[in-house]
């Protein structure tokens, strides 16, 4: 069904097992996202994985935040990827990945949201609720090519955007957070600078506490054009 764009008969199949009493699994949900992103319907496929621990007593895995995700970007859908990705990081630390982080920055990237894919990038970086006893949480993260890519396009944005200014000053210290923090390798700290180097910056890319408070703390989702959407998740 998935592969036909069957919907009609793959929701057939669906309601069949539930009839039938046939436990659906991550699975089951994963080929609905994906039958449901085939026939252009990524609302619905946001809305089956937001329902699915009260409506079918299963918490969404990983692989189907990943599945719903990079349906979501594939398909320029990118108010519902921040959100699952959101929804997925407050499921908990062991359902997220630097690889769904570093798909949706990426997604923000190409389309020039670049203030979204900033806030993301600090969000990867956050420590969950449920590693807060935990003395040896590390964080998510965003893969260190994703960041460069970032940091590049907000280089590049700086002199023609209106809100490039304050956005390289931002990105100038979250890159001071990642060299306090020591969450980054030094080599990739290196080539995040160089990504941003010719740029001038009241802070320039010297790290301190406030900034590591700043960029610690940063709320998930931000309030650009990109995240002006439905939210199945509240």
């Amino acid at each position: 069904c998935v592969h036909i764009g069957a919907l009609r008969s793959g929701l057939v199949v669906f309601k069949d097992m539930l009839d039938a009493r046939v436990a659906p699994s991550n699975v089951t949900f994963s080929i609905l996202v994906k039958l449901y992103a085939n026939a252009g319907r990524l609302d619905w496929a946001a809305q089956v994985v937001s329902e699915m621990p009260v409506k079918y007593g299963v918490q969404p895995s990983r692989a189907v935040y990943s599945c719903l995700l990079k349906c979501c970007v594939s398909h320029n859908q990118l108010p519902l990827a921040i959100h699952a990705l959101q929804a997925a990081q407050e499921a908990g630390s062991s359902v997220v990945d630097q690889g769904m982080f570093g798909m949706v920055v990426q997604g923000c990237i190409a389309q020039g949201f670049l203030d979204e894919a900033l806030q993301l990038a600090c969000a990867g970086f956050q420590r969950p609720a449920d590693t807060a006893d935990n003395p040896r949480w590390k964080p998510t993260g965003v893969p260190p090519d994703t960041l460069k890519d970032l940091f590049e396009a907000i280089a590049a944005s700086s002199s023609h955007d209106g809100q490039g200014a304050q956005r390289l000053e931002d990105a100038w210290k979250f890159l001071g957070f990642l060299q306090d923090s020591q969450h980054v390798p030094k080599i990739h700290l290196m080539k995040l600078n160089a990504a941003l180097e010719g740029q001038t910056s009241p802070g320039t890319n010297q790290g301190n506490q406030e900034d590591q408070n700043t960029f610690g703390d940063q709320g998930m989702v931000g309030t650009g054009p990109a995240t002006a959407g439905m939210n199945p998740w509240g």
